[in-house]
């Protein structure tokens, strides 16, 4: 299995948003987060980044 953990950028630290993400969708204002479990949550973010070595991927606020 290959999911994600997801963080958002801030200035000091990247916060956790979301553990097991499985699947992440573009929408007009943001992204659509997934995970395994059928859990949704829609952030108003751009990817900044994907480390599949650490199987993270990084947000930016717009």
């Amino acid at each position: 299995m290959c999911e994600l953990n997801a963080y958002l950028l801030d200035r000091d630290e990247n916060r956790l948003v979301m553990k097991g993400v499985d699947t992440v969708e573009p929408l007009a204002d943001g992204i659509c987060l997934t995970s395994i479990l059928g859990d949704q949550k829609v952030i108003q973010a751009f990817i900044h980044s994907i480390s599949t070595g650490t199987s993270s991927i990084f947000l930016k606020e717009l």
